[in-house]
Parts: C-alpha cells; structure tokens; sequence
C-alpha cells in the first residue's frame, strides 16, 4: 500500500479481547496522506465494520445463498430428525414411476448398532420392497436392494463398517440399461459412502416404480432406525460420482443440485419440514450450528467472524458469495493479517499435475470460457508443440484413462498462454480441424495476473478479452465436432499429450452462452472472487482453497497426475493477487478489528479487516 497515489484511511476498532486469561488490547490510530481527491470516507469502512461485529450470523442467512444454485441455505440451519429405533418413522407421498433412474442421499447419525435390520430410505410399492431401500442389515453395513416389476429382489452388502456417534453421508444410486430396440434390460445400482464410491452391482429387468418414501423405516420389514436423520434429498436420475463428491463436501447442510431432477428435498432440522406427508413419534432438534463444507458456524456467531473463518479453513468461495450478497460491488474486501483473503489459497500447478472434472457439460455452439492465471514462467516444458505455452482451460472428450490424463482422443476446445511469443489463445477441434485465435505477440508476460475471457458465437467467432478489453476476434471456418464424454481440465492439456502448466490458474468459470463485451469487464473489474455474470454458468471453479464447482451443477473435480486421484499434487498457495480496483484506487479506507479464529484446530488471533476502495 506504499505506492497508492492518494491517501490511507486506517481505522482499527476499539475493543478488548480476552483470550486465554490474557487482555489484548488493540488501539485507536488513523493515518493520513495528503488527499489527492475524496472519493470515500472513513465513516463508511467504520460503518461496514460495525455492522459486520455487531450482526449475528443467524440474522442474515440470505447472505449464504449461491444466487447460482437454485435453492437457498436461508432455513436449513443444522439440526436433524430424531429415531427411536422402535416405531418412528416420516412417509412421503411421492410417486415414482416405474422404470425411472434414482438417487437417495441422507446424512444418518447411528445412536448404535442394531442386531436387526434399521431402514434409512425405503420405498413403498406393491411388491412391498419399491423400486429401491437403503438400510442397515442388522449389522454395521448398509445394504441397497432394488426391485424390479416383476418382483425379483438384487441386494448387496456395502463392504464399509458404521460406526455409532459420527456422522455418514450415504448415497444409492440406480440407473437403466436400454436395449437396440428400446426396452429395458436392467442396470446398475451404487452405492457411496461419504463421497467415495463403495459398491456397484447389476440387476436385471425393468425397476418397480414407488407409490411413496418412507425415512428412518424398511417399509417390508418393519425395521426401524435408532438416530439421526438429516438432509434427506431424492433425485429422479442417477448422479455422477463427481455430482456425489460435490454433495458431501457441501457438508450436513448441502442444497441440492440444479439441473439433475431433485424429486424431493427434507432438510429435517425442524418441524415445520417441506414435502413432509406425516411424521410418526419423531423429534426435531436444532443445533443452531451452521456447517459449510469442513467449518462449523453458529447462528450466533458474528457476520465478520465467521467470513474469516471460511476464508482460512478452504472455504473462501463461500465468504466470496456472502461478501457480494451484502456488498454487491467489487470495491470492498476483506483482508487478514494485510493479505486480500481471497488469495491466501490459490490453486497453482506446479508442471507436474492438473486438474480434472468427468462427466462435465456439453457446452455448446454458443460458449465463453473464463480464467485467471499468474505464469510462472514463459515456456511450458512439458509442452511439445505450438512454443510451449502453458495449458489453462480444456474441454476435451474423456472416453480413455477414465477421462483424466493424457491419450484423449478429442478436444473440444483449449485456452493457453505464455510460449515464446507471449500471448494467449484458444484452439478449437484437434486434431481433425484444429484451428488457433491467439492474441498479438508481447500481450501477456510471467509474473502477473491475467484474466481472459473467451466468448465464442455459432462455434466460429471467437472474441478475447484480456483484462477487460477486446484483444483480438477471429472468424474460424469449421464447427467444432461433438463429443460423447466432455471432460474439463485445468492447467492441462491431455488430447496435447499431457502438457501441465506452470501457473496459478483461479476462477475458471465455463458458460453455455457467448457473454458481451460488457460482462467481460464486470469478469475483469471483480477479480479472483468475482461471480459469474449470467445463470447460464455450467462450470465455476474459484479454485481458491478447494476443487469444488460452485455452478449448482455439481461437476466438481480433483487434481492429480496421469490419472492418479491425489489432491495433494495441485498446491494452493498465497498468489500476491490483487484486486483490480484497489491497484488503480487513490483512496482507500480500512477498518480493522482482531478475531479469535479456529484453522485447522488451533486458536489463534487475527487481524481481519475490511477495505473500500474507489
């Protein structure tokens, strides 16, 4: 903050904290240079500080809803409903027809293991079993049976040991095969236990359909469940495995998927429940506990105090979301210890990784894709071919190496940057018609933030923006083939033979829709926590802390190296990333106030500030 050209405003609140017996007392001080101009005052900073100590977290929820997500967090508060193990239960009335794929997804707590069978979501239906149940056997294991409509029953024991006084997220899916001539021949059914695949099995014939939803009950067999049940969600089709992860990193109060037929949604943390037909000797309890992903908020807790807390513990796309809910501009942030929080964990690919999202969107003749990067270096060396750029985005078709790593055998389209002419593009179609649009020469350079906007009409007319400003358009001449498993990387390119990047790449953002010049300035202007500008996002991927895909779709993803699933091999690191607005603003106010925080379970105090610039 040395080189700003007009003056400082610093203003720390005057309070004390006592942690551990001892008082730390912070003080009163205000620094001024001399103004050039006044654009914001030290009253409005002084203001959005003591509104944010001051307010409870329970007194604002609406700032945690993802406008993108199609659903809202602003109820669903932690709680759960409570299962005696002997005659409680909740029924639904929801209808499933026959021959219709499923997903059930709970979060169950057991009180103990029961020697008999204890259901968690059972269908109900004129073969008695319906179309799918989930349950314990009578031991520590769940079970999953399907009944198809002739009543033949196919269950299978998941491998995975319970354990009482913890939490699970249990997820079944079912799904159909389809013969040449149309009909149903059988399918497949899976089983995942908190985000990791565990069973699969195959079953034979048409599925029975359900004529409703019992929870915390076996319909056939009266076996009732003794504990928790909580975040009930029933999807008419079959989600992905990464559409699985993405749920269970969410946490106990994940909001469903968009885009993927959620039939029903029980949150149960009270009694006044949604979709509920009735309820039988069940209790509610709630919590006042607020879990996103791996941090547990409370309702009580201040609006400042728990922003830091999901910036520090690799949740800061979700302090982005409530930032722009209560600020909804890009000229206001949030710094820790005089470091923007945004960037204290950016992902960086370090030329030996990348990262992979399966199962992803077809994007589409109309499409933009959205990225950051910081190169590290000029030339990619793992890059063979085209100057060595470095690899930032790549749509491709995944169908070798479960759609991760090298030897694919299409690509949809791949943004690169850096090589020896120091530019950045887009390549569409390799290898039938591989076609480039690249920036002139000397536009981008190592050691700097970019952001790039690639926005593309009709497959064929291709705009880039660098830093908000139109940088080159180009007309290609043949449409982009299609692609039966779209695949998105990032910091590779494997259809290229696996070139990785060297780069801190964040905010990636891939649309189904061509965005305008105006939107490319708004991507610019908000920086690496900016949202994405229109619903039409399929793929938004802030990479600040965590893999996850805040799109609502579900298509989050990993990092690994030729195929292997470790995270570890993509670090996230402090990226020296600074926001637009501030770099360019004369004036910047700041109101500071020290917080007792839990990273990674150890209580420390830091200095949280917030900052208004402009």
């Amino acid at each position: 903050m040395t080189n700003k050209k007009g003056f400082i405003f610093t203003l720390d609140a005057v309070f004390a904290l006592i942690v551990a017996a001892a008082a730390i007392s912070i003080l009163l001080y205000i620094h001024f240079i001399a103004p050039i101009s006044y654009q914001s005052s030290i009253s409005q900073v002084e203001d959005d500080l003591q509104v944010l100590t001051s307010t409870p977290l329970g007194g604002y929820l609406s700032a945690l809803d993802n406008p993108f997500s199609g659903y809202t967090r602003s109820y669903n508060t932690f709680g759960a409903a409570s299962f005696d193990g002997y005659n409680s239960y909740i029924s639904s009335q929801l209808s499933v027809p026959a021959a219709e794929n499923l997903t059930y997804v709970a979060w169950i707590y057991l009180n103990y293991i029961p020697d008999n069978n204890a259901g968690i979501i059972s269908a109900v239906s004129s073969y008695n079993y319906g179309s799918m149940s989930i349950f314990l056997n009578g031991n520590c294991n769940i079970q999953v049976l399907v009944t198809n409509n002739t009543g033949n029953t196919f269950a299978d024991d998941s491998p995975y040991c319970l354990k009482p006084h913890r939490w699970y997220q249990v997820v079944a899916t079912e799904n159909e095969s389809i013969s040449q001539d149309g009909k149903v021949i059988g399918g497949n059914y899976t089983l995942y236990i908190n985000g990791e695949w565990n069973l699969t099995q195959k079953f034979s014939g048409a599925l029975e359909g359900a004529t409703g939803f019992n929870i915390g009950l076996f319909s056939y067999q009266g076996a009732y469940f003794p504990g928790y049940i909580s975040n009930v969600q029933i999807y008419g089709s079959r989600l992905t495995r990464t559409q699985v992860s993405s749920l269970y990193d969410e946490g106990t109060m994940g909001i469903p998927l968009r885009s993927s037929n959620l039939l029903e949604w029980y949150p149960l943390n009270s009694e006044s429940n949604p979709n509920v037909f009735k309820s039988y000797n069940v209790t509610y309890f709630n919590t006042g506990d607020i879990s996103i992903g791996n941090v547990n908020l409370t309702e009580n807790q201040s609006m400042l105090s728990a922003i830091a807390d999901l910036y520090l513990n690799d949740q800061a796309p979700e302090a982005d979301i409530i930032m722009d809910n209560l600020y909804h501009n890009e000229d206001t942030g949030i710094y820790i210890n005089s470091t923007y929080a945004p960037d204290l964990k950016v992902a960086y690919f370090d030329g030996t990784a990348g990262f992979y999202a399966p199962n992803f969107t077809y994007p589409g003749k109309n499409y933009t894709i959205n990225q950051w990067f910081y190169l590290s270096q000029a030339d990619d060396p793992t890059s063979g071919v085209g100057g060595g750029q470095s690899p930032i985005v790549d749509i491709y078709n995944g169908s070798a190496n479960g759609g991760i790593g090298g030897s694919q055998n299409l690509d949809f389209g791949g943004t690169w940057a850096g090589g020896s002419s120091n530019n950045f593009g887009i390549g569409e179609d390799w290898p039938s018609d591989w076609e480039f649009c690249s920036t002139n020469a000397g536009t981008v350079f190592p050691n700097k933030w970019y952001n790039a906007v690639v926005s593309v009409v009709n497959y064929t007319n291709v705009t880039i923006y660098l830093n908000g400003v139109e940088a080159k358009n180009c007309l290609l001449t043949v449409p982009i083939s299609g692609m039966e498993y779209p695949t998105l990387g990032i910091g590779d390119n494997p259809p290229g033979g696996n070139e990785l990047a060297t780069a801190a790449i964040s905010n990636v953002q891939v649309y189904d829709s061509a965005v305008n010049a105006n939107q490319a300035v708004t991507l610019y202007d908000e920086g690496i926590a900016g949202e994405p500008v229109s619903s039409s996002v399929i793929g938004w991927y802030p990479l600040l802390g965590n893999f996850n895909d805040y799109s609502g779709i579900g298509h989050s993803g990993f990092g690994g190296n030729g195929g292997s699933l470790n995270p570890d091999n993509v670090r996230f690191i402090e990226s020296n990333f600074t926001p637009p607005g501030f770099a360019s603003s004369d004036i910047i106010s700041q109101a500071s106030s020290p917080e007792l925080l839990n990273v990674n379970g150890t209580m420390n105090v830091y200095n949280v500030s917030v900052l208004s610039w402009g």
